[in-house]
């Protein structure tokens, strides 16, 4: 935006799935706007409806027929008005919105749709629309190997790019719905070809619009090679949902006596390295990508033994926080807006936290392409589970420990892929090392690496560690191999404490338990020159060139799970 990167917090609104598709209110809709724009709000995913934009086959909200078939559901025939009018007006505001196909004509019953959850399971017909369901007495699901349903999807999607073609308050569209999770759409190639349709017809529609692909196994898939560092050529990047209670941490031992077994997780490692682990296989990737789906969820669970405001806090800050660490562009809270248990009561929450990280995210993400060290591993080295790599998560805590800036982490095949070229000389197929490499070090898990990786790593004039268990990888043992690799590292601030640098703050998070606070931190800034860093309250802690800062250290006093933010300003 205006040539310089940038980024965005928001919030997921649910009001089209959740009432008005039955009664339209271009008043509350106004409300919710503004109520947005006062919290620092700068993005909204829109959830749509295949079903509601398509409410027949080849009907779309501007053919005459579109209405009498919305009326015939006892729907409200102004829905496309009001999506539009949304836009519009929070545009106005500087609030861009992405639209996320969020269902699909496949249930007779569903209220928003025009059907009756009363009548389910009592032989009576369904009234939604629900033409892509089994029977009009059984709910079906998207199959991406039907031609009806692929055409569908299709005809979706062009629509609804053509309608907002060129309109500059759209971000983007995610593709090809929300969070697809079916036994056909988990194989990785039928997954593929239907977000390679979806994003075709977009291009169809609105060959400018950027598509932002959605990751099957519930949004949260951090394994496959088509969500994280290949992704569909026509995408222009990816939206996952990464909720911090569903990381790669066993659960608890209550966790089959709650309510909701796989959020019981270890609390000290879901909210100290779970998140940076599970976004660590996006860490050597070059296309934006943000956080779908993020918030409390989980909080009741997680959190069990701490009172409800203060759980949701801490999850709602310890994502913002987070996904800032990691390089995503953007953060968007699941809510059900407007809901009375769900929603109302965290408001103030929710204006605290976004006010406060808005403009961190809006100055720009932290840049992920400078990192000067690479891990290299097969990410089943240790069995991988709930569509989640485990193998990463000793890694991820050695970088967190020794407060290092961006790595890259690259599987076997995803180095192979990049690095690797394979060239005939005479009888012989040769493998050389392709230019372009400029780590500083590496460090290469051996469990199930591929040997031909492990050939030309050898050859490397790079610094190679190698080790035979991540596991067994200490943050004292990485530091001595950096020293002799002539790469720096902060061993000066305590391992509980987190710290973040952007191009115009830094964060800095208390991660874990224990230690003493007040603490001293001895950032070491990626800035040239005399800085001076300034607190929430406006004060100058800090004046000085980064050498002098990370010599002679800023006290913080956080408390475990809170952050701190200070804006970086040149002399």
């Amino acid at each position: 935006r205006d040539g310089k990167r940038f980024g965005f917090v928001g919030f997921n609104y649910t009001r089209m799935g959740l009432g008005l598709s039955v009664n339209a209110d271009y008043e509350l809709l106004a409300h919710d706007v503004m109520q947005m724009q006062r919290w620092g709000t700068r993005a909204v995913r829109m959830t749509v409806d295949m079903g509601l934009t398509q409410p027949e086959p080849g009907v779309f909200p501007d053919s005459p027929r579109y209405a009498e078939l919305m009326k015939k559901h006892n729907l409200d025939p102004r829905y496309m008005d009001q999506v539009d009018y949304f836009i519009r007006l929070a545009g106005e505001q500087d609030i861009y919105t992405v639209l996320d196909w969020h269902g699909m004509p496949c249930d007779p019953y569903r209220y928003f749709l025009g059907g009756k959850p009363s009548d389910r399971d009592t032989g009576k017909p369904g009234t939604a629309i629900a033409y892509l369901a089994k029977s009009p007495t059984e709910q079906g699901e998207f199959n991406p190997t039907d031609p009806k349903h692929q055409a569908i999807m299709i005809s979706c999607h062009t629509w609804l790019a053509q309608h907002y073609k060129g309109n500059p308050n759209v971000l983007g569209i995610e593709i090809p719905y929300n969070e697809p999770h079916t036994t056909e759409m988990a194989v990785e190639a039928n997954w593929r070809h239907v977000v390679d349709l979806a994003a075709k017809a977009i291009a169809a529609g609105d060959p400018d619009r950027m598509t932002f692909i959605m990751a099957p196994s519930y949004g949260h898939n951090n394994l496959l090679p088509s969500v994280t560092w290949m992704p569909p050529d026509r995408a222009t990047g990816g939206a996952p949902h990464f909720y911090q209670a569903n990381g790669p941490v066993p659960t608890r031992p209550d966790a089959k006596s709650t309510a909701s077994p796989w959020l019981a997780r270890d609390v000290e490692a879901t909210l100290g390295w779970s998140f940076p682990a599970v976004v660590m296989p996006f860490s050597a990737v070059n296309y934006p990508f943000y956080n779908g789906e993020v918030g409390k969820y989980g909080h009741e669970v997680l959190l069990n033994k701490i009172e409800g405001q203060k759980a949701a806090e801490i999850m709602v800050e310890a994502g913002l926080v987070q996904e800032y660490a990691v390089g995503m562009v953007g953060g968007l809270e699941w809510t059900l807006w407007g809901d009375n248990g769900d929603f109302n009561p965290y408001t103030e929450i929710y204006a605290r936290q976004m006010k406060r990280f808005s403009p961190v995210y809006e100055a720009g993400p932290v840049d992920r392409q400078k990192a000067e060290i690479a891990f290299v591993q097969n990410s089943e080295a240790v069995p991988s589970g709930n569509g989640h790599n485990f193998a990463c998560v000793p890694l991820a805590k050695a970088v967190l420990d020794l407060h290092l800036p961006p790595v890259h982490y690259l599987t076997d095949d995803q180095f192979r892929y990049t690095t690797s070229a394979e060239l005939s000389v005479g009888l012989e197929q040769v493998v050389e090392t392709a230019g372009g490499i400029n780590y500083k070090a590496i460090i290469a898990d051996r469990r199930k690496l591929d040997a031909k990786v492990e050939a030309t790593l050898k050859g490397l004039k790079i610094p190679v560690l190698f080790i035979d268990d991540a596991a067994q990888l200490t943050a004292e043992k990485l530091a001595a191999f950096l020293k002799t690799a002539k790469v720096s590292y902060d061993d000066k601030t305590p391992k509980q404490i987190q710290l973040i640098e952007g191009p115009e703050h830094l964060v800095v998070y208390r991660r874990l338990d224990g230690g003493t606070t007040p603490t001293k931190i001895y950032p070491q800034l990626q800035k040239t020159g005399v800085v001076t860093l300034t607190d929430e309250s406006g004060k100058v802690v800090f004046t000085g060139d980064a050498k002098a800062l990370a010599t002679q250290g800023l006290s913080v006093d956080l408390p475990v799970w809170t952050s701190a933010i200070y804006k970086i300003e040149s002399k």
